[in-house]
């Protein structure tokens, strides 16, 4: 119940700066001088604006997922749905986020984590079998091959699911186009590429430093942890914003002009939407944002033809070789 509550209060206040903001950009839209639009130009507004947006779209996710544990729990429900171990948080504490390697294994919702570590777990056992048999070097080597594979297989889930999901992604490119006019499929699979080369370099530096690793805890060192955190939420508000974000809209439609930022308007307006689930109902607001977008999405793989149906079916396929059928409410083991 706590917990419902404090994402109603973020809700609440991501909404009414959002709204604020959509009127007065409603004001000035008409105005010889929008000065306004002016902020969308700036880099530091555009990673505010990108973080309310994933805030919004993550507290919904919560909120839904929490209030069906607390259904299922206090009803009484037979099996494993009634019982609360079986309703893991969706996601860590925020005080864990303080590298980049624990943001990814423990604060982030681990859905996803099954049929992305899947692939590397069978490939690793294949090439240096039982984990407990190694040598301190195949155990470092088979460490960061868990790594890799797992974030490349994300990267390829994600990348295509933009690319089988967008109508208009359709921008060619050459070799020497910047990143940030890429097809939005391509800066997808880069930005979940570039993070097991970010976690390597960050457990070398904590290597070569003696800092803190997450095996020492998280509160082991006080400045272990006020430095980790200003570098990982600097390192993933910059990468999501630039690395991401930006190229997204760009590939959308939302192109980078000389006198406005559309595409972050766009977000703010749908976050603005997004987060209007005051009073205590979330449901009519979960049904505009969520309900729409999952039809349209299944609209776009549908008339995708066999690559729309191909993604799936690979996505299945992981899903099941990593365990027993789609029970993401089992906790399950960190890789990362």
């Amino acid at each position: 119940m706590v917990s419902i509550l404090s994402i109603y209060l973020g809700l609440y206040t991501c909404g009414s700066l959002c709204d604020y903001m959509v009127q007065v950009l409603r004001k000035e839209v008409d105005s010889p001088y929008p000065w306004v639009y002016g902020l969308f130009e700036n880099s530091i507004f555009q990673m505010v604006v990108a973080f309310m947006g994933i805030f919004a779209m993550v507290s919904n996710s919560v909120l839904v997922y929490n209030l069906a544990r607390m259904i299922c729990v206090t009803s009484g429900i037979k099996g494993d749905w009634g019982k609360i171990e079986s309703w893991p948080n969706m996601f860590g504490e925020f005080e864990d986020a303080w590298s980049i390697r624990n943001v990814w294994g423990r604060a982030w919702h681990q859905n996803l984590r099954r049929c992305l570590t899947a692939p590397g777990e069978k490939v690793s056992s294949l090439i240096f079998g039982s984990s407990p048999k190694l040598g301190r070097v195949p155990q470092l080597i088979r460490r960061y091959f868990l790594v890799f594979s797992a974030f490349g297989v994300s990267g390829l889930l994600h990348s295509l699911a933009v690319y089988y999901g967008s109508k208009t992604d359709t921008m060619p490119y050459e070799d020497s186009t910047p990143l940030h006019m890429r097809p939005g499929w391509y800066v997808t699979g880069y930005f979940f590429y570039i993070q097991p080369f970010a976690i390597t370099l960050e457990d070398f530096i904590c290597w070569a430093t003696g800092a803190s690793t997450e095996s020492k805890g998280v509160k082991a060192t006080k400045v272990r942890w006020f430095v980790g955190m200003v570098y990982t939420l600097t390192w993933f508000t910059w990468g999501t914003a630039v690395l991401w974000i930006h190229p997204q809209l760009a590939s959308l439609g939302y192109q980078r002009t000389s006198d406005a930022e559309l595409g972050y308007v766009h977000i703010l307006v749908s976050t603005s939407e997004a987060a209007s689930i005051l009073p205590l109902n979330p449901w009519p607001a979960v049904v505009k944002t969520v309900s729409p977008m999952f039809w349209d999405v299944y609209g776009y793989f549908k008339s995708s033809g066999l690559g729309g149906y191909l993604y799936l079916y690979a996505y299945t396929t992981l899903e099941i070789l990593g365990g027993s059928g789609f029970n993401v409410l089992k906790s399950a083991s960190s890789v990362v």
